[in-house]
């Protein structure tokens, strides 16, 4: 009889989050997304939007900051992050 996997037998995929930043920057999100934000282990955005997370988390807890650019490059390394960091 073959071997059925179960949620117990089965590790935990990564979580990717998206959260979409307003006008208004860190001000425009919701305080689960801030939550979301803050206890990340990467975030992935625009210079001006890592600026000003890296201002308002702790050190202890700041997650690796990385500019949006190449998108195959970010994605390449996301999938390595993702890899190394699982949920």
């Amino acid at each position: 009889m073959a071997e059925v996997n179960t949620a117990e037998s089965v590790p935990p995929l990564p979580t990717l989050h998206v959260v979409g930043i307003g006008l208004t920057g860190i001000d425009s999100l919701s305080a689960e997304a801030q939550r979301i934000v803050t206890e990340a282990t990467l975030v992935v955005g625009a210079q001006r939007h890592l600026d000003a997370f890296a201002r308002t988390i702790k050190e202890a807890q700041k997650p690796e900051l990385w500019p949006l650019g190449n998108f195959s490059e970010v994605f390449a390394a996301l999938r390595s992050h993702l890899n190394n960091h699982p949920s």
